[in-house]
Parts: structure tokens; C-alpha cells; sequence
């Protein structure tokens, strides 16, 4: 993997992270199975893209952009 590949990851990443956090309002306390399914996967699956990323690009830079850009992502879904 080079840096592009890095970026790409991140990109995926924070996508997945949003679908997830998007998907937690249906769970309804993770008492509805699809939605729950859903949301475990795509988070599950952000960790394990975020996990190679770090490996090129720095946590720091990595976690504050996953972060800034998901809260910024979910804001505007939530309006």
C-alpha cells in the first residue's frame, strides 16, 4: 500500500463510520436485528480500515481527520 492507497482507506474509513452512526437511531437500543447488524459491520469495518491507514499516515492526523470529517458528515445528515 502506498499513501494514495492510505488516503483511500481513510476515505472508505469515515464513509463506513458514518453509515454506521447513521444506522444507530433504527437500532432502537440494538433491539432490531437488521439495523444493529448494520451498524456493528460498517464500525467494525472502519476500525479495520483505520487500522491499516495508521501504518502511513499518523494517528494523529489520521484520527482527527476520521473524526472531524465524520461529526462534520453526521451533522449535516442529522439536519
Amino acid at each position: 500500500m502506498n499513501l494514495t492507497y492510505a488516503y483511500i482507506f481513510l476515505f472508505l474509513a469515515i464513509l463506513s463510520e458514518v453509515v454506521g452512526t447513521t444506522f444507530l437511531k433504527d437500532t432502537a437500543g440494538f433491539t432490531r436485528w437488521i439495523p444493529s447488524a448494520i451498524c456493528l459491520v460498517t464500525i467494525c469495518f472502519s476500525y479495520y480500515l483505520m487500522s491499516h491507514v495508521v501504518g502511513y499516515i499518523p494517528v494523529g492526523i489520521t484520527y482527527a481527520t476520521w473524526s472531524g470529517l465524520g461529526i462534520a458528515a453526521i451533522t449535516i445528515i442529522g439536519i
